[in-house]
């Protein structure tokens, strides 16, 4: 018959202990160890490449679309008790167009009761933050960071600049031009971040040149 070797053994020891800690989604997670440098990447392109950056710690900005919402724990480090769930916009990603409001990022988290999870927790939908993520695991595509640091930024999109721009690209599709201009001017002189004004810049410029203005 044949044994065992202490080296399959000591193999079989650290499987069983591996699983162990991946089955454990919901319990309390000890702190990572010293992190290199943040990488500064935006939002977008880390959805479009989460392997790429999985176990690194990023940089980037997010405007805030949803604080807490329920979700299926997965085997992972993200468990409900001890963690909150975040949606969030890249800072390329403006809320007036259709694709990119239904298309925030899902899958960021903070610890309950830290600083982050307080700050999110009463902030409001469309603020601008510097955020350092730990990008932990990836799963449906999706990348699942932990939020670690974060620093509120301003300026941030408001709620008045979401619905002129809407009502201006509304009233451009069903031919009311002057409108779509007025309600455009309307959006512009909200203030905003650069990226957005430049969008709405870049669309009026769009629709003088094929209205010849």
């Amino acid at each position: 018959m044949l044994r065992p070797t202490r080296t399959l053994l000591a193999a079989a020891s650290l499987s069983l202990a591996w699983i162990a800690g991946a089955l454990a989604t919901d319990g309390p997670i000890p702190a990572d160890a010293p992190q290199a440098e943040p990488v500064a990447i935006d939002l977008s392109v880390l959805r479009d490449r989460p392997l790429r950056h999985l176990g690194t710690r990023v940089r980037t900005v997010i405007q805030l679309s949803s604080y807490d919402e329920p979700w299926q724990a997965q085997i992972g480090r993200f468990g409900p008790s001890h963690f909150a769930r975040i949606s969030a916009w890249s800072d390329t990603q403006f809320p007036w167009v259709t694709a990119d409001y239904l298309s925030p990022a899902p899958f960021l988290f903070t610890r309950r009761d830290s600083t982050a999870d307080f700050v999110l927790r009463n902030a409001r939908a469309h603020e601008r933050f510097a955020v350092t993520l730990d990008v932990c695991e990836q799963f449906g595509g999706e990348p699942w960071c932990e939020i670690v640091e974060l620093e509120r930024i301003e300026p941030s999109i408001n709620e008045g600049c979401v619905l002129h721009a809407s009502r201006a690209i509304e009233s451009r599709d069903k031919g009311a031009v002057e409108l779509a201009y007025s309600e455009l001017e309307r959006a512009l002189a909200s203030p905003m971040p650069a990226p957005a004004h430049g969008a709405l810049e870049a669309l009026r410029a769009k629709w003088q040149a094929a209205d010849g203005r």
